[in-house]
C-alpha cells in the first residue's frame, strides 16, 4: 500500500506500508522503509478496551514468527481511513461470477479458478497444512487431518456456484461488485453460498494461526454445481469420500 503521511513519532512518511497478517482482530502494518511495526488508529478505542493483549505484538502470517510493534497507533493507516477500498476475501469472492450451469460447456470456468485462486492467496495456512483434492475439474474436498483417528470425522459444506442475475439493471446494487457498505458484503451469493464458505476458511486459517489442531478429522466440501442439482459437485464429492471409507458424524462433535 503507498500512501503520504508523517509518523507521530519520526520524519518517515511511511511511503509503503504491509499488513502483517488481515486475519487479526487488531492489525499490525510494517514501514517497508524504516521498517517500523504500527497500527492504525482506527483500532485504538476496542483494542485498548477488549483487545489489550493484541497491541504489544502481532504474528506476521507467512512465517507465523511474533513481531513487536514499534510505533503504537498512528492516524491514517488503514485502506478505509484512507478512503480505497480494502480487499475482503467475501468481497473478492463475490466479485468472481461462478454462475451455475448444469451444460459444462457454458461454466465460466475461468470465473471458478480466480475464485479458487483467491481462496489460495486470502488463506495460505489453509493450504500448506490441510490435504486437497479437485473433484470433476471444479469442486473442491479438503482434509485437516485430526489427532484421534478412531472418531468420526467432521464434514463443513457450502458450494461456490450462484444463480445467474438476469436483470443486473434491476439491483440496487451491482450483484458482482462485492460492495462493502453499512458493515456488510453485498451481491450475488453473500447469502447463499459465499459467505459461508468464507467464514470457514476464515474460521479455520484463524485457527491455524493459533497453533490449533483438531482431535478428529475435519473435512471442508465446497461444490461448483449446487444451484442445479449438484451431481457433478456435491455428489461426487460424497461418491469419493465414500470410496475412501469416510463415514461424516451425523451428531455434533
Amino acid at each position: 500500500m503507498a500512501r503520504k503521511h508523517r509518523s507521530n513519532t519520526g520524519s518517515c512518511e511511511h511511503a509503503k506500508l504491509t499488513c502483517l497478517n488481515q486475519h487479526e482482530y487488531i492489525r499490525k502494518y510494517r514501514c517497508e522503509a524504516c521498517r517500523h511495526v504500527m497500527m492504525c488508529s482506527c483500532d485504538e478505542a476496542i483494542g485498548r478496551r477488549h483487545l489489550s493483549h493484541q497491541l504489544s505484538n502481532g504474528t506476521e502470517l507467512k512465517t507465523q514468527v511474533r513481531v513487536p510493534v514499534t510505533l503504537g497507533f498512528q492516524t491514517g493507516i488503514c485502506d478505509e481511513c484512507r478512503g480505497e477500498s480494502p480487499v475482503h476475501a467475501p468481497a473478492a469472492a463475490i466479485q468472481c461470477r461462478t454462475i451455475a450451469s448444469d451444460e459444462p460447456r457454458l461454466t465460466a470456468t475461468s470465473e471458478f479458478h480466480r475464485l479458487q485462486k483467491y481462496l489460495v492467496e486470502f488463506y495460505p495456512l489453509v493450504h500448506r497444512a490441510l490435504d486437497r483434492d479437485v473433484v470433476n475439474g471444479l469442486s473442491l474436498l479438503y482434509r485437516w487431518p485430526g489427532s484421534d483417528p478412531s472418531l468420526e470425522p467432521l464434514l463443513l459444506l457450502a458450494h461456490q456456484d450462484v444463480v445467474a442475475a438476469e436483470d443486473e439493471s434491476a439491483w440496487i446494487l451491482p450483484p458482482f461488485g462485492g460492495t462493502v457498505s453499512e458493515n456488510a458484503v453485498w451481491g450475488r451469493g453473500a447469502i447463499d453460498a459465499k459467505g459461508p464458505l468464507i467464514a470457514i476458511f476464515e474460521s479455520v486459517e484463524r485457527l491455524l494461526g493459533e497453533g490449533y489442531r483438531p482431535r478428529r478429522d475435519i473435512y471442508l466440501a465446497f461444490g461448483h454445481d449446487e444451484e442445479v442439482g449438484g451431481m457433478e459437485g456435491a455428489a461426487a464429492i460424497g461418491e469419493l469420500l465414500a470410496s475412501r471409507g469416510v463415514k461424516p458424524s451425523e451428531s455434533s462433535p
